[in-house]
């Protein structure tokens, strides 16, 4: 695969971990198989060592990877994320970085364009760059299995390309932190929420969308897995699903009323902006309901749901013609890479 070498040394991928070791194998081979030319920083803050042990035991399988693996402290919850993260941003030189969660598939063409796309841009007018999202799911959850859905892909509009703040918050998304970013931005957005000790992700979410522009181009880059929660460890499953406290609501509040002041918007307005992205963080008002919201999105794996899927399934098939080369061996599942990872698992 012939890839810009010289754009490719301008962004590094951070990858953090957290468990799932599995999807960290198949993440590597994936790199591997795609000749990944962007630098990796892998930053494992799991409760155990069998992300290391993993990439130890076969890290001649990846060999043309340019990874770092950095082991930290243990540690749950978000704000101890945000520290990990800001702590390996501070160790990036490179003007660009793009957080690569392990469940995921990012296109290395797509990134290259993004690059470029903001390597013209002089006047810094845009802190990020990124395209569309294509979730999917595996058949039977598992890690390694074929194409169970591939669902239409998630189209970003031009909400984040306007020149009002005020309105590029209320059309921001989550999904705009996993573009391809100016690093200063990236280091910014961390770096305040570990000093203000924010403890959702409210903040850094909405935040960058403060400080510039976000390029939204056609092309999809991201593949997003929807099942992946399967592989999370139980306890914290369960420790999300509670997450809706009268404490965490009111941090929620916190958090996004610190974005609102950080554009000096102030009175009526503000207290307007304030509740509507309150709203649509949520996607309803009632907390019991949100609960529910909540557990529902941790449990999509239940006989209902996998009925749903079964009918979309004759509306999907038609996507995986649309694949990039770059990723269409893993959906075929006809690859010696994914045979690699069956071998490896087994064996232990």
């Amino acid at each position: 695969m012939a890839y810009d070498i010289e754009l490719a040394k301008k962004l590094t991928i951070i990858t953090p971990l957290y468990g799932r070791h599995e999807m960290t194998l198949r993440h590597l081979l994936y790199l591997e198989a795609v000749r990944c030319p962007f630098k990796v920083y892998i930053t494992d803050g799991s409760f155990d060592d069998k992300n290391l042990e993993i990439i130890e035991a076969n890290k001649h399988r990846f060999s043309h990877v340019n990874y770092e693996y950095h082991r930290y402290p243990a540690g749950a919850g978000l704000l101890e994320f945000f520290k990990r993260m800001a702590d390996t941003l501070a160790k990036i030189t490179t003007p660009y970085v793009i957080r690569y969660d392990n469940d995921d598939f990012l296109d290395m063409d797509a990134l290259l364009q993004y690059i470029a796309f903001l390597d013209q841009d002089s006047q810094h007018e845009y802190i990020a760059c990124m395209g569309q999202i294509h979730p999917f799911t595996t058949r039977h959850n598992q890690c390694f299995g074929k194409i169970n859905a591939l669902y239409k892909p998630r189209y970003y509009w031009s909400d984040y390309e306007l020149d009002s703040v005020e309105e590029r918050l209320r059309g921001c998304d989550d999904e705009n932190e996993a573009s391809v970013m100016r690093r200063q931005v990236s280091q910014t957005a961390y770096a305040e929420s570990v000093a203000h000790e924010y403890k959702l992700d409210c903040f850094l979410t909405l935040y960058p969308s403060t400080l510039g522009k976000t390029k939204v181009l056609p092309s999809v880059y991201k593949y997003k897995q929807m099942d992946c929660t399967l592989w999370r460890n139980q306890d914290n499953n369960n420790r999300i699903t509670q997450l809706l406290t009268t404490d965490e609501i009111a941090e929620t509040q916190r958090e996004i009323g610190a974005v609102i002041e950080s554009i000096g918007l102030t009175g009526e307005r503000a207290e307007t902006l304030k509740k509507q992205l309150i709203l649509d963080w949520f996607g309803m008002q009632d907390p019991k309901t949100l609960h529910q919201f909540v557990e529902f999105l941790f449990y999509l794996d239940t006989s209902y749901f996998r009925k749903v899927l079964k009918l979309y399934n004759w509306f999907t098939v038609s996507w995986l013609r649309r694949l990039p080369a770059t990723i269409r061996y893993l959906y075929l599942n006809n690859s010696k890479t994914l045979q690699t990872i069956k071998q490896v698992l087994r064996n232990g």
